[in-house]
């Protein structure tokens, strides 16, 4: 009897199933939290990832595209949804919550702004079915990004120009107008009795339309909230036409020069002497620092296609020329297929050499005129995270 009893003690059959029971839903449980734990870490890392971008994408937006605060906190979220869907395999959409996004703005000297974003996020990662038979079916994971962006503007400008507009303005260049079948063409050996011909080309004050055009969309995409550019224009034959004041921005300017019509004679020197004065009244330092708190660099652009016709106004347009420099203004000046007295006078008006253009066609005229604004507006935008 006793020995029978021992045997069954000794017996091992059947242990192993026991033990296999408990241990594989505890070593399944183990696998399965391991598969969760990578999960969440890989997923903490993107949502991570799309809240660091959302920041920068939305002061990045304040300081390139002056967008409001509002908006970039739109802007912030709908990127934030957009990156953490693109990171999901499946497709499906994310279950995350609606981000908290914040941003503040501060001023540390009166020619600097800082944008500074900050963007909240929690996500609900499903958990794997070992997880669900405990009632756990999501774990939170949140996530909380930053980015700072400045925005510094170096030097808000005033600028002034002056425009030839005299009757040579109304001849051709070599340049088609294609909007035309044929037209009346005036050339220095017909003017002023037109030539009706096809083709039609386009005549010099269009092309200077279409070069003020650029150079007012290089001020304003360094402007684009109207705060540190200021700009006016006056244009003349033997007389001045009534001026454009200086204003905010450049739509006025614009305006104005599309506006131009040429005719009669050439006479610099009351332009100088318009665009100086202007410049120089002490209203125009006021309007900049209530406005953005600084003293603006102050620029004339003086442009002629000829010369003036009485030699006693190029000493008088000198003169001006040499006030407005000796006033701190610096003097920019494009002579469009003009004669060798125009070309001379220009080049000892502008501020030295750099600052003189010779434009003999049309293409030559708008890279000066481009040149200029990219080389005044040094509104320049430092973005850093």
């Amino acid at each position: 009897m006793i020995s029978a009893v021992q045997k069954l003690l000794k017996c091992r059959n059947g242990n192993f199933a026991i033990t296999t029971a408990f241990v594989m839903p505890v070593l399944l449980m183990g696998i399965g939290i391991a598969v969760d734990l990578t999960t969440l870490t890989r997923t903490r890392e993107q949502l991570q990832n799309a809240v660091d971008s959302a920041a920068l994408a939305a002061t990045s937006a304040m300081v390139n595209s002056g967008m409001t605060a509002d908006n970039a906190k739109k802007l912030a979220a709908s990127m934030l949804r957009g990156q953490m869907s693109a990171t999901t395999s499946t497709g499906e959409s994310v279950n995350i919550e609606a981000p908290t996004v914040t941003i503040t703005e501060t001023s540390p000297s009166v020619n600097s702004k800082i944008y500074t974003a900050e963007v909240v996020a929690n996500y609900d990662v499903p958990l794997s079915g070992f997880q669900v038979l405990l009632g756990y079916t999501a774990s939170r994971i949140s996530a909380v990004g930053s980015a700072q962006s400045e925005i510094e503007k170096k030097n808000p400008i005033s600028m002034y120009l002056v425009l030839d507009r005299s009757g040579s303005m109304q001849w051709v260049t070599t340049v088609v107008d294609t909007t035309q079948t044929a037209c009346n063409n005036y050339y220095e050996a017909n003017w002023p009795n037109p030539t009706y011909q096809n083709p039609c080309y386009v005549k010099k004050i269009d092309s200077l339309k279409t070069a003020v055009k650029v150079l007012a969309d290089q001020l304003d995409s360094n402007d684009p909230t109207k705060e540190y550019v200021r700009m006016g224009a006056v244009s003349y034959n033997t007389a001045i036409q009534t001026p454009q004041a200086l204003a905010w921005g450049t739509t006025d300017v614009r305006t104005y020069v599309n506006a131009l019509t040429a005719s009669g004679g050439t006479n610099a020197a009351p332009g100088m002497q318009t665009a100086y004065q202007s410049l120089n009244a002490s209203s125009e330092n006021q309007a900049h620092m209530q406005k953005n708190g600084g003293t603006p660099s102050k620029f004339i652009l003086l442009m002629t296609d000829g010369a003036n016709d009485n030699t006693n106004n190029d000493a008088t347009t000198l003169s001006w020329c040499t006030t407005a420099k000796n006033a701190g203004m610096k003097i920019y000046t494009v002579a469009f297929v003009a004669p060798d007295r125009g070309k001379a006078l220009l080049a000892s008006c502008s501020s030295g050499t750099e600052y003189y253009f010779e434009a003999s066609n049309v293409a030559q005229l708008i890279s000066a005129f481009q040149s200029i604004g990219q080389k005044t507006s040094k509104l320049a935008n430092r973005l850093t995270q």
